[in-house]
């Protein structure tokens, strides 16, 4: 009953929303060259000039990259190395995911008053540094605790990344 109601809401949300606003440019924009478009985009954000969005770009897609393995293989480890049930193992994950959400507020609010690049800085520097705390650790318990703290510096960094883009523009 419940899922019908939504799906009504949509449909008639969907009937009276203006698909075409007046401050929305709908032309389609070809790109003769996306490949060569690419490439220029690259050199730019390689100049001196642009040279902290690239690094703060690559450490993101590193952080990212880092953190897909993190998600993926922590229950492996947690079943393996840490003898716990597979939904043992996927509940002390799911605490990072928990912090993440319940700190998204406070690292605003923290971005809003340090500056989002110091609390981003933080987040980045945080990190890492309690995965490595987490390595020895065998309590499933002091775990889930690092991992509560390893979300909000986690979410630090992500409430807080468009800061440096934000700003360039500003300039």
């Amino acid at each position: 009953m419940v899922h019908a109601v939504l799906v009504l809401i949509l449909f008639i949300v969907w009937l009276k929303v203006d698909r075409h606003p007046p401050y929305v440019d709908n032309t389609l924009v070809a790109s003769r060259n996306p490949i060569g478009e690419a490439i220029q985009g690259i050199k730019l954000l390689l100049q001196p000039a642009n040279f902290g969005q690239f690094l703060i770009l690559a450490a993101m897609l590193t952080y990212f990259i880092g953190f897909a393995g993190f998600d993926a293989m922590f229950p492996i480890y947690g079943v393996e190395t840490l003898g716990l049930t597979e939904g043992r193992a996927a509940f002390i994950l799911t605490t990072f995911a928990g912090s993440f959400l319940i700190f998204a507020l406070l690292a605003g609010f923290i971005g809003t008053k340090i500056g989002k690049i110091p609390a981003m800085l933080i987040g980045l520097a945080i990190f890492p540094a309690l995965l490595l705390l987490a390595i020895p650790v065998r309590s499933p318990l002091i775990i889930s605790a690092i991992f509560v703290f390893a979300g909000f510096a986690w979410v630090l960094i992500l409430k807080n990344w468009p800061a440096r883009f934000e700003q360039k523009k500003m300039e």
